[in-house]
């Protein structure tokens, strides 16, 4: 196994600086690939076919390897992957002591085996459909693209079924972020969690393409209801995984609408990255964010509208920004705003007598000569104060 030849020595010593005993790994011909003595790296043993053969530990004490040069005493035990010996693992020392512990060693060694050929297979599946999905979102749909064709086919992904990309952001989380350095078991028991979370469909695809950030290509079958629940669960399960492992950060969630084609994926993939940016910029108390949301569509048209207009709009309200009371006055028209003008039901919501509210709104009313029973005007205001909060975020991070 090739693979064993480029770990060895990483097992060798990940292993004597927990036991303190000297060892080496040997392949299948009978090279030297891990050594504690790096002396004897590249060296031939020759005790690999007794041990291979017996397919057990076998003992060898001083006498016994006395005419030969390059063994050692202690104990050789065949290493196995699989039911299959793929190499020898040699304990020096005195056999009699070692025997007693040579399973435990030996599983130990096939534990980390296992677990470094467990991180190949995740980096090299993760580092595909990583390539795969950066080209999707590079490409325009043509007809005669016979590389996108092919390569979408060879990926068994069918450019005609709906698909809504899904964005999980973990912030403030630097051990789960994915670079080139190489990756963790935490980064590998995430990822499961995350197929477990969402891949349902044989071809909903999960992988990571930014620091931070898991995408998700789901195949769109459900509602969109069911999708935002299967979210929201999503959001409290991760959540309580990065709690579990003392981790720092929080999840947030964002969900593109579903579409066809390859630029239905990337639409819906900018789509989410979009919310993820309007839900930061405007510091929005919520872990999940989708276009089916109100206040994250308000967001979002606020968002896109032209700094130069944006601007605008918010010179005219300067003087009631800068007054003394602006905080409550703005929180009061927000929570007045979003229960449709209604003077009671904003009473209620912000805990407060009726004649306080219509006080405050009178207030609105002379600083700014408008009508705050006037729809148009209302929203109005409220984009551009929408617009003030976004302005003064982009200043703050300057």
């Amino acid at each position: 196994m090739k693979l064993l030849e480029q770990i060895a020595q990483s097992i060798v010593d990940k292993t004597t600086s927990v036991l303190e005993l000297p060892m080496s790994i040997t392949n299948e011909k009978g090279i030297i690939i891990g050594c504690t003595d790096q002396n004897r790296l590249g060296s031939f043993h020759g005790g690999i076919k007794e041990v291979l053969n017996a397919g057990k530990a076998v003992e060898y004490t001083e006498e016994q390897v006395a005419n030969h040069p390059n063994i050692l005493p202690g104990v050789a035990t065949p290493i196995f992957y699989e039911q299959k010996a793929i190499g020898v693992l040699g304990i020096v020392g005195n056999s009699k002591d070692i025997i007693k512990y040579v399973y435990l060693i030996r599983t130990h060694v096939e534990m980390l085996l296992h677990e470094t050929l467990k991180m190949e297979a995740f980096s090299a599946q993760l580092k595909t459909t990583e390539n795969f999905i950066r080209f999707l979102l590079q490409q325009h749909h043509h007809p005669t693209n016979e590389q996108l064709i092919h390569y979408c086919e060879m990926m068994d992904f069918d450019l005609e079924t709906s698909r809504r990309c899904i964005l999980i952001q973990i912030q403030d989380c630097t051990e789960l972020d994915l670079n080139n350095q190489g990756h963790s078991m935490l980064q590998v028991d995430f990822f499961h969690l995350i197929k477990k979370l969402f891949k349902v469909h044989a071809e909903d695809i999960v992988t990571s393409i930014r620091l931070k950030q898991w995408l998700i290509f789901k195949v769109a079958k459900d509602k969109h209801s069911t999708m935002l629940e299967t979210c929201e669960k999503a959001v409290r399960t991760v959540n309580q995984f990065l709690y579990d492992h003392q981790l720092k950060g929080k999840a947030v969630i964002a969900a593109g609408n579903s579409y066809k084609g390859v630029d239905g994926v990337s639409r819906s993939y900018k789509q989410a990255l979009k919310l993820l940016t309007v839900g930061k910029r405007f510091s929005m108390d919520q872990e999940v964010y989708s276009y089916q949301n109100w206040e994250v569509l308000t967001n979002s048209i606020v968002h896109e509208i032209q700094q130069p207009f944006l601007e605008s709009m918010v010179e005219y309200i300067d003087h009631f920004i800068n007054h003394p009371q602006a905080d409550i006055l703005t929180s009061t028209f927000f929570t007045y705003c979003r229960e449709g003008l209604n003077i009671s039901k904003a009473a209620r919501q912000l805990y407060v007598h009726r004649n306080t509210l219509i006080y405050r709104l009178n207030q609105i009313e002379k600083l700014l000569s408008i009508n705050v029973h006037s729809f148009e005007q209302c929203m109005f205001l409220y984009i551009a104060l929408k617009g003030c909060n976004l302005i003064q975020h982009n200043d703050s991070n300057c």
